[in-house]
């Protein structure tokens, strides 16, 4: 066996964000499933399908995408701070 040893910063950093970019497609499903579902039930409810089921599941969808995206700048912020930055100004005018 070979030692234990504790994970470097960098590794607890990469740890983290692949957790967080796992979530993402149980949380569009669920957003998509849950608006369908409701939309659905309320077709039942009041006769009128398919109106509440297509726009419920469009509700969904957006809000399903809405938290990818929210979800990936979060990532992208976090990853520009914990990087430094190697650009340089470039002598080019163009």
């Amino acid at each position: 066996m070979s030692p234990s040893r504790r994970p470097t910063k960098e590794e607890r950093r990469n740890r983290r964000q692949a957790l967080r970019l796992s979530t993402v497609g149980l949380e569009l499903g669920v957003a998509v499933g849950l608006g369908g579902y409701a939309g659905y039930w309320l077709d039942g409810r009041f006769d009128t399908r398919p109106v509440w089921t297509l726009i419920m599941l469009f509700l969904g969808i957006t809000a399903g995408f809405l938290n990818l995206i929210r979800v990936v700048n979060r990532l992208d912020q976090s990853s520009s701070k914990s990087e430094p930055n190697d650009s340089k100004p470039s002598d080019d005018p163009s």
